[in-house]
């Protein structure tokens, strides 16, 4: 039995109910389109069964989708080391064994309680977020008629496990007097220059000579991880920098440092300064905090960030109240002169 019906995005989605078989499904546009391929599906059901797809979809588990998109669309994306880590971890749990057909709510529901118990929110959030664009794929773009997206459908867990991480002045000292045990000013040059411009460590690493422009004072970063471009201006710490960098390195990229070189050696500032639980990506926090410290307006920040949203920018701001404390005094004193 065939049924339409609205979605809440403006979409007609069409359903074909048969007994004992999974839910044939499509959207569309027009509310016409989804009648007459009601009309014609139904019909086409009635005398020569279920389409070879939807039988295929009653043996394809899980796991075998994850192992196509590890295959197909992992490898296009910047993150994909991480992601295809991921997808081989979620492999290996048993909700990878169900077929597509036996996937409900309260299936994933239990895969997510039972992942809950090892793992922070944000790793679920995460994992929910994959499998939902996984099962989206396979929907639209390989042609199987899964009814519905479970994984998008369950209610996802409140992250509340942001990171506030920042150096305080004495590990500050510790980490500069670990840079300078260094054979070079390198990694001294990279810290500086990612609390001056917030930057995340991928594009510090991809900047190249051709994006700066001195002149301006700014620098420009093609890909990000948000997909949008962005230009930003360049505090004269972070000119000093790229100035000094300069005149050390004529290569194409400004630190001509690879990933993995910037982990092995971040790895050995850390113990060598004594440094616990910071991480590289910690010092997007502290740039961001300095900025508002320092009184640009959030709008101002967001622009030297990439930040679209304004209040995500709340993950990242911690304020230090000792400073706020001694900016309220000092408000404070002017406003009774």
């Amino acid at each position: 039995m065939a049924t339409i019906r609205k979605l809440e995005s403006g979409r007609w989605q069409a359903q074909i109910r048969v007994k004992g078989n999974p839910i044939l499904s499509r959207t569309f546009t027009i509310k016409s389109d989804a009648q007459r391929w009601a009309r014609v599906s139904e019909s086409e059901v009635e005398t020569r069964g279920l389409p070879t797809n939807v039988k295929a979809l009653e043996r394809l588990t899980l796991g075998e989708i994850l192992e196509r998109y590890g295959r197909e669309i992992s490898p296009t994306k910047r993150g994909r080391r991480q992601e295809i880590s991921r997808i081989r971890l979620i492999r290996k749990n048993p909700i990878s064994a169900y077929s597509l057909t036996n996937l409900t709510e309260g299936v994933v529901a239990e895969f997510r309680d039972q992942r809950l118990k090892v793992v922070k929110p944000s790793t679920i959030v995460k994992e929910l977020a994959l499998l939902s664009h996984c099962v989206g794929i396979a929907s639209r773009d390989w042609g199987y008629p899964i009814p519905t997206n479970v994984f998008a459908k369950v209610r996802k867990p409140s992250v509340r496990d942001a990171r506030d991480r920042r150096l305080t002045a004495e590990e500050r000292q510790s980490l500069d007097k670990a840079c300078r045990k260094e054979k070079s000013e390198l990694y001294s040059d990279i810290i500086q220059f990612a609390v001056e411009t917030a930057m995340r460590k991928g594009e510090i690493l991809n900047a190249q000579w051709k994006h700066i422009d001195f002149k301006n004072q700014t620098l420009h970063i093609p890909i990000t991880k948000n997909g949008c471009p962005r230009t930003i201006p360049l505090s004269p710490r972070a000119s000093a920098v790229l100035r000094k960098r300069a005149a050390i390195n004529q290569e194409h990229r400004v630190f001509g440092i690879s990933e993995r070189g910037l982990r092995k050696g971040w790895r050995r500032l850390m113990q060598e300064s004594g440094i616990k639980n910071f991480r590289f990506h910690d010092l997007r926090h502290e740039g961001v905090s300095t900025l508002i410290e320092l009184g640009l307006s959030v709008p101002e920040v967001a622009l030297v960030s990439g930040h679209q949203d304004f209040r995500l920018l709340a993950r990242y701001v911690h304020l230090r109240p000792e400073n706020v404390a001694a900016k309220l005094a000092k408000l404070t004193q002017a406003s009774q002169e």
